[in-house]
């Protein structure tokens, strides 16, 4: 097959679809992790399509832990329940949400593709250079098809919004490339239409209309008037979406400044400027999450002053390229890098300093930026011999990477013990581990804490292998030293098995490395009460109580407590409260009652007494 007939023809475009289903076509085996549990599993909105709407007007539609993310992608939201209603409703089927995001990491690659051979047309003014722009641009939408750092973007059913946004800005600039200035406003039209649809996919593509400008000056060379007259429409529809998505979330920012104040967040974001530039290198370790990163960095450390010097090269080098006609595909992309980089670098306060999905809409200027460079720097030859290598190399490490998103447990556990420590990650990972077929607990978790825990059914505590699960808490708790879960779970499985004295130990240490959970203070007052050390059972159970009122495990304690100390009176006020806590428990009434009776009783054999 010729070069001509290749790409001319869909050959191309296949091996690039081929090529994003063998690097990732394993994802379709893959279950939901981590937040996909609050933006899918749990999610009642993507139940019904009729609810549709209410995810452009509503916050509790977007997940179902609104008060802890404060977002709004509605189309990514009415996408997933497209999606479940395909899948024949509950429960939402994982491989149908890894399809669609194969899918559109697919569209989003031929897009780019697309874009490319459009924006690389401008070398071919150099004759020597015509022969290998065709294979550099497919190389390079292949590189991005298999690069390592999307594989968080593509395995994770929750990466959609970043695809989606992508794949719509794409779309906008294919649509200007093939748009004249004063001949028609079709294409047009259709860019800002797209660009909408990236807006309300995710706030990552609000720096669109900015490229749009830099594109129409350098790139159509149109005067600055005419740049900011064509850009205008954009820049209108990025304010509408803000206040809209403010009218919607109730604030503008996520979150409060992740290091406090805003000036020392900016600050603590240079030193993770290394960091982004090795990640688009496509250079290992990667990590889930990067919690472990700290805050407070002194504006003169040797980090920060590092950070920014690559920070202030970077940024000149796209100044540079953009005023040099050579090099303005290079600056393009570069200028790319940095406008899209902008709404995740803390500009805006955001929940963490680094996230490899962040870098999913940035890594398309990054790539085309490398590869004006080489076709301009290196022989041609060359070029493409490097930029095929590179392939091979980042085909390997994708492949590898994406494996460690087949399960919660593989994807935590990993992550535990290849990262450096985070607490976060921890939490999942004790989760995820608790949560396993053969665990005999109920858990339930918030994200960014400690699971609470609870024992399961009678009949699933007689079958549980004991022995199983001891070895594997007995791992967890050499991984994990210190989490007070762990803890907590061998004090259950302890007790269960009837070693009082261990369950107290264990349950000694959860409550010291959680001193303020009154679930840990209740586990250990009823494990002193079932070691028959009553004085200690009724001090711990009391500070449970101090700590949360209605705890119904240390208000039913206490009230057993009372009851073998036939202080009947204090029993009968404890089933009060416990009716009150917990109304649709008939038990609460009778031993109320039965405590009346008590009291009644003896009154009246005081009575007889006295007359007698």
């Amino acid at each position: 097959m010729n070069q001509a007939r290749f790409f001319g023809g869909p050959w191309s475009r296949v091996v690039l679809a081929l090529a994003v289903l063998l690097v990732w076509g394993q994802s379709l085996t893959f279950r939901f992790v981590w937040d996909d549990t609050q933006f899918i599993v749990d999610l009642p909105s993507i139940r019904s399509l009729s609810n549709i709407p209410a995810m452009f007007t509503s916050l509790e539609a977007q997940s179902s832990y609104p008060q802890g993310f404060k977002l709004f992608r509605p189309l990514r939201t009415a996408h997933y329940a497209v999606l479940f209603a395909i899948g024949g409703g509950e429960p939402p089927k994982p491989w149908l949400f890894h399809l669609a995001n194969l899918v559109w990491h697919g569209a989003t690659v031929l897009l780019f593709y697309q874009v490319l051979l459009l924006l690389f047309a401008r070398l071919r003014a150099d004759a020597e250079n015509e022969p290998v722009v065709p294979w550099l641009a497919f190389l390079t939408a292949l590189a991005f098809a298999v690069h390592p750092v999307v594989s968080e973007v593509v395995c994770w059913a929750k990466g959609l919004d970043d695809m989606m946004a992508a794949a719509f800005v794409l779309g906008t600039v294919l649509m200007l490339l093939r748009w004249t200035p004063g001949e028609g406003r079709g294409r047009y039209l259709a860019a800002l239409g797209l660009f909408v649809l990236a807006l309300y996919s995710k706030l990552s593509a609000i720096a669109a209309p900015a490229f749009c400008f830099l594109f129409f000056c350098s790139f159509k060379r149109v005067s600055l008037r005419q740049g900011l007259l064509y850009s205008a429409p954009f820049f209108g529809a990025a304010f509408l979406f803000l206040l809209h998505r403010h009218w919607v979330i109730g604030q503008t920012s996520q979150t409060e400044p992740i290091s406090g104040t805003y000036a020392q967040t900016l600050i603590d974001m240079l030193p993770v400027v290394a960091t982004y530039l090795r990640l688009l290198t496509g250079l290992p370790p990667f990590c889930i999450d990067y919690g472990f990163l700290r805050g407070g960095h002194a504006l003169f450390s040797a980090s920060v002053i590092f950070g920014f010097v690559l920070l202030a090269a970077v940024t000149g080098a796209c100044w540079w390229s953009l005023r040099t006609r050579q090099f303005v595909l290079a600056g393009l992309g570069l200028a790319w890098v940095g406008l899209f980089m902008a709404p995740v670098s803390n500009v805006v306060p955001t929940m963490q300093y680094v996230a490899e999905r962040f870098l999913y809409l940035p890594l398309l200027g990054w790539l085309w930026a490398l590869a004006s460079l080489l076709v301009l720097v290196l022989r041609r030859g060359l070029s493409v011999a490097l930029g095929a290598a590179v392939v091979v190399i980042w085909s390997g490490l994708a492949w590898n990477r994406s494996w460690i998103w087949q399960d919660s447990f593989t994807l935590f556990m990993r992550s535990s013990i290849e990262c450096p420590p985070c607490e976060r990650v921890e939490h999942n990972a004790v989760t995820a581990a608790l949560r396993l077929p053969f665990m005999p607990f109920k858990t339930v978790h918030v994200p960014g804490q400690l699971p609470r825990l609870s024992l399961q059914s009678a009949d699933v505590l007689r079958t549980a292998d004991w022995n199983k699960v001891a070895a594997t808490l007995e791992q967890l708790q050499q991984l994990f030293p210190s989490n007070a879960a762990v803890a907590t779970a061998l004090g259950l499985a302890c007790a269960q098995k009837g070693r009082i004295g261990d369950a107290i130990q264990h349950f000694q240490r959860a409550a010291a490395r959680t001193p303020r959970d009154p679930t840990a203070w209740s586990n250990l007052g009823i494990a002193f009460q079932d070691a028959g050390q009553m004085p200690a059972a009724e001090t711990n159970l009391q500070q449970a109580l101090k700590l949360d009122p209605g705890c119904l495990p240390a208000l039913q304690s206490l009230a057993k407590l009372a009851w073998t100390r036939e202080d009947y009176q204090t029993a009968m006020n404890l089933f009060a409260r416990l009716k009150q806590r917990d109304p649709a428990n008939p038990d609460h009434e009778y031993w109320r009652n039965e405590a009346r009776k008590k009291l009644e009783a003896r009154s009246s054999r005081k009575l007889d007494a006295g007359v007698q």
